[in-house]
């Protein structure tokens, strides 16, 4: 069974992955985006004119999304071929939102985007590829370097990314408690994966309980796993020194 798995995943990172790319681990540009893109989250209101339509924080937020991702895939050592299709996808999204955010600034009426702060779909789907695409780089370190540790960290920080663009999307309806605004959901976000658990917000349906409990789970699955791989590679470096 092992073997079997060992000639799947073989067979994958022949495929998709290639560990000769010149921006191999570059994952410094990476938490830089990440970071990035939360601080947006955490600091501006993604709605604030009270509709759900292409504000300039909305297209930031994007922005940074889209570019944290064609990082990524650029740092994981994604194959040519499906790294551009991805990034030609991912720019005509970003070039795309640009355009209607300048068009709505001066026709307020001619965009509404889908759902109660404008995430769709294509954005929450490039979120979630990035924690799985840096995740699986740092699963092929075989020696804990400075950019073992930026991969870990942003993966970690993109999860809780994932989720907050979720927990947008499906909107405050969702849940119970302080929700003034969209940086209440990263707030939400980051204190659920981390286990803080205030309970100053809380899920109130069945979906938004079983997303919060998704998130708790792989933020803890995710240090108890693959920080204990960091390091016991890290001790193996060492005693072989």
């Amino acid at each position: 069974m092992a073997t079997h798995t060992q000639t799947i995943m073989h067979k994958i990172n022949a495929r998709y992955f290639d560990t000769s790319s010149p921006h191999l681990d570059a994952f410094g540009r990476v938490l830089f985006l990440t970071l990035l893109s939360l601080v947006y989250l955490l600091l501006f209101d993604l709605n604030a004119n009270g509709e759900a339509r292409y504000s300039f924080s909305y297209t930031a937020v994007i922005i940074t999304v889209g570019l944290t991702l064609i990082a990524t895939l650029r740092a994981a050592g994604v194959a040519k071929r499906p790294r551009r299709i991805i990034t030609t996808v991912i720019s005509i999204g970003l070039i795309g939102t640009l355009i209607a955010t300048l068009i709505d600034a001066v026709w307020p009426d001619k965009f509404v985007l889908i759902g109660p702060a404008g995430f769709n779909m294509f954005w929450i789907i490039t979120a979630v590829l990035c924690p799985i695409v840096a995740s699986h780089r740092l699963l092929l370190h075989k020696k804990v370097t400075i950019n073992t540790l930026y991969a870990a960290i942003s993966s970690y920080l993109q999860i809780a990314l994932a989720f907050a663009l979720i927990y947008i999307t499906i909107g405050a309806s969702n849940f119970t408690g302080a929700i003034t605004n969209t940086a209440s959901f990263a707030y939400f976000s980051l204190t659920t994966i981390s286990t803080l658990g205030f309970g100053d917000i809380a899920a109130l349906s069945q979906s938004a309980r079983a997303l919060t409990v998704a998130e708790a789970l792989i933020g803890q699955i995710y240090l108890v796993v693959l920080v204990a791989m960091i390091v016991g590679s890290y001790v193996s470096t060492k005693s072989k020194q």
